[in-house]
């Protein structure tokens, strides 16, 4: 078997080639992670957003003559928004809805859950009318180095009110 022989001056190559590989790699990793949560966020609010506004174009003016049951709240459609948005934080969202001429937006989640308000609102409740839902979500990352600020995600749905 061979002995190696190094030069005086080769001592501790590995160990500082290893950090010039690593280090960068961890961050490309960490940024791959980052990346795909952030893509996860939005998909999770974009599809909360779509299901929230079918919830609400199916509860027109002709549902609620049907049965009283049938007439929904904005609690109601927030609460098929939380319940879609799983994973999303809940005071990191603003909420809008939109009926015809009237709009409603809440600052936080929480505001819209406990607002009892018919939605939507007479005479914004007729068939065919457009009923449009938007939400903004501020994506944090441990990455953006600018302070608390964050990615602000925009979301919206706009469908016609089937019944």
């Amino acid at each position: 078997m061979r002995k190696v022989v190094r030069k005086p001056g080769e001592r501790g190559n590995v160990v500082l080639e290893t950090a010039l590989v690593f280090v960068p790699t961890m961050f490309l990793f960490m940024g791959l992670i980052e990346v795909s949560r952030g893509m996860w966020m939005y998909h999770t609010l974009a599809s909360a957003v779509k299901t929230a506004t079918r919830y609400a174009i199916v509860h027109g003016e002709t549902c609620t003559s049907a049965s009283a049951e049938c007439q929904i709240t904005v609690a109601d459609v927030t609460k098929v928004f939380q319940q879609r948005g799983l994973g999303l934080d809940t005071s990191a969202v603003k909420f809008s809805l939109v009926a015809g001429g009237s709009r409603l937006t809440c600052e936080t989640i929480a505001a819209c859950a406990m607002d009892p308000t018919a939605w939507p609102p007479a005479p914004n409740n007729l068939k065919g009318q457009p009923v449009e839902l938007q939400a903004q979500y501020r994506f944090g990352t441990v990455f953006w180095p600018f302070g608390n600020t964050g990615f602000v995600f925009n979301a919206r749905a706009q469908e016609s009110i089937q019944f």
